[in-house]
């Protein structure tokens, strides 16, 4: 029998990540709710699934664990560039446009 260690880290990422998992299923069946009451469920099972998510990753941020990359202010630029460019896009299109 392998006697594997698995540490506190490594359980709490995995969590995580299927906490991530689970939120974006919860998402998606919110979204594609077939009436207003399927869609109060699943929007409040969303909402506490992203509540379980948060405390996940400040669980692991604050021992630590999760480590974020800090980011250079020309890359930030970049990335503000970018989003600014996509929304200018997303904002020629009208409702009223055929598609």
């Amino acid at each position: 029998m392998n006697n594997t260690n698995i540490s506190d880290k490594d359980i709490l990422i995995d969590v995580l990540t299927s906490i991530k998992s689970l939120a974006n299923l919860y998402h998606n069946f919110s979204i594609e709710a077939s009436n207003d009451l399927v869609f109060d469920i699943s929007s409040d099972l969303r909402e506490e699934i992203f509540d379980e998510q948060r405390d996940c990753f400040n669980l692991l941020y604050n021992k630590g664990w999760y480590e974020i990359k800090e980011q250079s202010p020309s890359e930030l630029s970049k990335q503000v560039a970018m989003f600014n460019k996509s929304k200018t896009e997303l904002d020629s299109y009208s409702i009223d446009n055929n598609y």
